[in-house]
């Protein structure tokens, strides 16, 4: 008989969390744990720091009816972590491979409650999961929730293999006091709260962080306790050509993605335009909590023809031009967007994106320095990381310490392409 997760679930779960209208509405994100080697180490020898024990008879490989004793260690700042899933609003699912009576013992001891919600909402076990040549594999579809709403914490690949866009990887626990994965899962949660979809925010995190080793102090400076403070709009300063374009008079040899007409030097030409990969999406993200400003060094006789065709999605609020630079350096200043666009801008609300670093000469700390754009590279992630950054800055106070934070934790690394 085949086996499928969706009967189980839809007969434990589904009349659990839909059916019954005496219940509190789901919770906006979902978090799925993993027990053994994730959040717990165990075994049936005695290990230095172990927290508790428990007995269980015939677990697993154990055939005989005896029974054994397990030790038990909690994984560092376990505790924590289920406390702030709780504040931040998650449905916390522990998802095991283990049996019913192994598991549970475990989370009995475990599972500690706050003002009367307890932190698990849903265990689920071995008899839920898939069996196949690599293992036991757990398929969250069957869980009946938007996909987007969903992260898993696993420590085994295998696992999560129908759904790995929905993975945070961690690495096994052993036993190791050191160990300071759960602070990453703590740090990371509190941005998938607030993200639209946790399988962009998983990429561009695990992508940023290349072999997914960001120190977790990257995360943590200035955050605002996402479910009762939403900050304010911050606003981003957009440079044009070789930074979200690249112009041409020739043919390109990656090819183009729309011709304008513009005067280069007295001279009316057509002219090639190559939007920079992830620029159409980074717009359309960036606009839910930036003011967009699109301030060029070049000529509004230049730009406009571009920008046109470039921002079909009225994405961008205002435009500045050669006009408003300043001095013979074309340097880019925070006052000229309070005095000639109106706008409420101070040096801690303000990011200047730009190829060149001398554009923001004037606030250097407020400056994002982007690599020139290339049409001849395919590949270009650098409006992955600005996407992926933005994310962060907006939680913090200040972006300037955002911008120091990222340099400094080498976030900034290139990594391998992602979409």
């Amino acid at each position: 008989m085949e086996h499928s997760l969706f009967t189980p679930l839809s007969s434990k779960i589904g009349h659990k969390l839909i059916c019954n209208k005496n219940e509190k509405p789901p919770k906006s994100k979902t978090i799925v744990l993993d027990l053994e080697n994730t959040l717990v180490y165990s075994s049936s020898t005695l290990i230095p720091h172990y927290d508790y024990t428990i007995s269980v008879r015939g677990h697993q490989e154990h055939s005989t009816p005896s029974t054994i004793t397990f030790y038990v260690q909690k994984r560092p700042a376990l505790d924590f972590l289920m406390a702030e899933l709780v504040r931040n609003k998650y449905e916390i699912i522990i998802f095991t491979s283990a049996t019913k009576e192994y598991a549970d013992a475990i989370l009995d001891k475990l599972q500690v409650h706050n003002h009367k919600a307890p932190h698990i909402d849903i265990r689920l076990y071995r008899d839920s999961c898939l069996s196949n040549k690599d293992g036991y594999v757990k398929d969250i579809t069957g869980l009946g929730k938007d996909l987007k709403n969903i992260m898993i914490v696993d420590d085994n690949a295998a696992s999560y293999k129908l759904q790995p866009e929905n993975a945070f990887p961690v690495k096994p626990f052993c036993g190791d006091l050191n160990d300071r994965e759960l602070c990453r899962v703590i740090d990371f949660s509190m941005i998938a709260a607030a993200s639209s979809d946790v399988r962009e925010t998983i990429r561009i995190y695990l992508a940023m962080s290349g072999s997914n080793n960001l120190e977790y102090e990257f995360l943590r400076g200035r955050q605002r306790e996402l479910q009762t403070i939403v900050p304010e709009k911050k606003i981003i300063v957009l440079e044009l050509m070789d930074t979200l374009v690249k112009r041409s008079k020739e043919v390109m040899q990656c090819g183009h993605d729309f011709t304008v007409p513009v005067r280069i030097n007295g001279e009316l030409c057509m002219t090639y335009i190559q939007k920079r990969p992830g620029l159409d999406n980074l717009l359309a993200e960036l606009e839910q909590n930036y003011e967009i400003v699109l301030y060029t060094r070049y000529t509004r006789e230049q730009a406009d023809p571009v920008l046109d065709k470039l921002d079909i999605g009225f994405y961008l609020n205002r435009r500045l031009y050669r006009d408003n630079c300043q001095g013979s350096g074309l340097c880019k200043d925070i006052g000229v967007l309070n005095k000639d666009l109106n706008l409420d801008a101070n040096v801690k609300n303000v990011v200047f994106v730009d190829c060149d670093a001398s554009a923001f000469q004037h606030h250097p700390y407020n400056g994002f320095l982007l690599n020139p754009f290339q049409d001849d590279n395919p590949l270009d992630i650098e409006l992955c990381k600005l996407k992926g950054f933005c994310k962060w800055a907006y939680l913090y106070d200040d972006v300037r310490e955002a911008i120091v934070n990222f340099n400094r934790n080498g976030a900034r690394r290139r990594v391998s392409y992602f979409r």
